[in-house]
C-alpha cells in the first residue's frame, strides 16, 4: 500500500506546481505525518521534492528538475481508468472512484470517461453469502489471514485450512489460489465448491508462489474443442420456433444458410452430448451415428432410473 500511495504522490506532483500536505492528506486520506514521511522516502529514492513555506507555499518537485511526465500515457491512463470501471461490477463503487480521481487528478475526462469495454461480474454477487464470501477472502489475502474451509472436490470432501493468495475468474468461474497446509502444497480453489468457511485469527507469512497453472483436465474451447482428439463433424435439426434460444447456446455461426440445421465441430464426445442432452427436444442428431447412439443411450438409461 505504501508504494501505491507514493505513485499517487508522484504522479499528484507531476501533474501540479504546488499542493499543500493538507490536501494530499485528504486526496489519500491518510494523516499529514504519513505524507510527510512518503516525501521523506521519495527524496532518498533521489526525487527532489521540495516545500514552499508561507502564503501560496506547499509541496512541490524542484524547478527545473526533469522528470518525463510521461511515465503514463493518456492511453496508459485510459486503460488503467477502463480496468478500474470493470472493478465496479462486484466492488465498492465509490472506492473505485476515488481511485480513478487519485490517478488522474488533472484530467476530468479520463475521470469521466465511458469505458468501451464492459464487463459485469456482478450476477456473482446475487446473493449476500456469496457477497459476504469474497469480501472475507479479499481482506484475508490483504492481511494474511488463515481460512478454514469446507470443500468438496471432485473426489472426495475435506475440511482445510488454508493460506489465501489470489482470487482468480477463469472461463465463468472464480477460484481461489492458496497454500494448502494439509498438503503442503499450492491449490486452486473453485469458490462454488466451498459449502462453508471461517475467517481465522492466525497470521501467516506470504511465501513466493508458484506459477498457476489454469491447465484443467478437459482443455476445450466454447464448443468443447480439445488438443489431444481429431475433430469431427455434429450435424443437429431444429425447429425454427427454437431458433433464438439455439443461437444463444451454440451461437450464430453454427447455423446453415439453406435449412433448419446446426453444423459445428467438436473433439469432445462428452461434452458434445452433454449439451444436446441440455437442449432436450429442441434439437435431433443428425451425425455422427456414434453421437445418435450415446445421445440414445442416455436417453434410455433416464427412462429407466425414472421407471424404478
Amino acid at each position: 500500500m505504501k508504494f501505491d500511495r507514493m505513485l499517487s504522490i508522484l504522479n499528484i506532483l507531476l501533474n501540479n506546481e504546488k499542493i499543500t500536505a493538507k490536501e494530499l492528506a485528504e486526496k489519500l486520506e491518510v494523516s499529514k505525518r504519513t505524507i510527510f514521511r512518503d516525501i521523506e522516502t521519495l527524496n532518498m529514492a533521489g526525487i527532489p521534492i521540495v516545500t514552499y513555506p508561507g502564503i501560496g507555499g506547499g509541496i512541490g518537485i524542484l524547478e527545473g528538475y526533469k522528470l518525463d511526465k510521461s511515465i503514463l500515457s493518456t492511453d496508459d491512463m485510459q486503460n488503467i481508468v477502463m480496468g478500474l470501471k470493470v472493478l465496479q461490477s462486484f466492488e465498492n463503487k465509490d472506492i473505485i472512484e476515488r481511485l480513478i480521481t487519485r490517478i488522474s487528478p488533472n484530467n476530468e475526462d479520463i475521470a469521466r470517461m465511458e469505458s468501451n469495454v464492459v464487463i459485469d461480474l456482478s450476477t456473482w454477487y446475487s446473493d449476500g453469502y456469496t457477497q459476504t464470501m469474497m469480501d472475507d477472502f479479499k481482506k484475508a489475502i490483504l492481511r494474511n489471514n488463515r481460512i478454514r474451509i469446507e470443500y468438496h472436490s471432485k473426489n472426495k470432501y475435506s475440511k482445510r485450512t488454508i493460506e489465501p493468495y489470489k482470487l482468480i475468474f477463469k472461463y465463468t468461474d472464480w477460484y481461489l489460489y492458496a497454500f494448502c497446509t494439509e498438503q503442503h502444497d499450492f491449490r486452486l480453489f473453485k469458490i462454488n465448491r466451498i459449502s462453508s468457511y471461517k475467517y481465522l485469527k492466525e497470521i501467516f507469512t506470504p511465501m513466493p508462489t508458484k506459477d498457476i497453472s489454469m491447465d484443467f483436465s478437459v482443455k476445450e474451447n466454447d464448443l468443447g474443442e480439445t488438443k489431444d482428439y481429431p475433430l469431427q463433424e455434429i450435424v443437429l435439426e431444429y425447429k425454427a420456433v427454437h431458433k433464438n434460444l439455439l443461437m444463444d447456446k451454440i451461437g450464430a455461426r453454427n447455423f446453415t444458410e439453406d435449412g433448419n440445421y446446426i453444423i459445428f465441430y467438436s473433439s469432445n464426445t462428452n461434452w458434445a452430448v452433454d449439451l444436446i442432452i441440455s437442449l432436450q427436444d429442441k434439437v435431433k442428431v443428425i451425425k455422427p451415428q456414434s453421437i445418435v447412439t450415446e445421445v440414445t443411450d442416455r436417453i434410455n438409461k433416464m427412462q429407466e432410473q425414472y421407471k424404478r
